[in-house]
């Protein structure tokens, strides 16, 4: 979709220009300025690569789809096999990838790294971040898939379910 594109071309633009600000590739004598401008090289390689990837995997997360059953099917396989205390235990940890602690320890990371005096670094932490957020939602968007049904006294969930905004968030 355009939108998908749009958000794509967004990050790359953002991405290259911190690759300029670090130096462009530019040989320079400084080597933690070559670091960086490597740095900032393979992140678009990877950015670039992550989207070919999706792009080809969309098609295979539909509803229907041989993925979709099998998340049914563990959900139920899941929710007679374990004990309900055992499930609760994973259904308190999952609050740990919730968008509110991510956020909280993302900025955390921040304001640390503003205030060691490593302000570009903390630039580039907050652009990550919120690439990582607007990707995520795009993304979920995109798949429009559906969450496995599970017990809603041990867990609930609004919203999409792939990209995992906990896996995302936390990686």
């Amino acid at each position: 979709p355009s939108w998908y594109a749009a958000t794509l071309a967004l990050l790359l633009a953002l991405g290259a220009g911190l690759w300029l600000r670090s130096g462009g590739g530019r040989p320079a004598g400084d080597p933690a300025q070559r670091h960086c401008a490597l740095a900032a090289g393979r992140a678009l390689a990877a950015v670039l690569l992550t989207a070919g990837v999706y792009a080809l995997i969309v098609p295979r997360f539909r509803a229907g789809t041989g993925i979709d059953r099998f998340d049914v099917r563990l959900a139920e396989v899941l929710a007679h096999a374990l004990p309900a205390d055992f499930l609760g235990v994973f259904a308190r940890l999952t609050h740990v990838g919730d968008t509110l602690t991510i956020t909280l320890v993302a900025i955390a990371v921040a304001v640390l790294l503003w205030v060691a005096r490593q302000r570009d670094l903390a630039l580039l932490w907050a652009v990550a971040i919120s690439g990582n957020a607007l990707l995520n939602v795009s993304l979920k968007a995109l798949f429009e898939r559906a969450r496995p049904p599970f017990d809603a006294s041990v867990a609930s969930a609004a919203g999409w379910s792939f990209p995992s905004g906990h896996s995302s968030g936390t990686v």
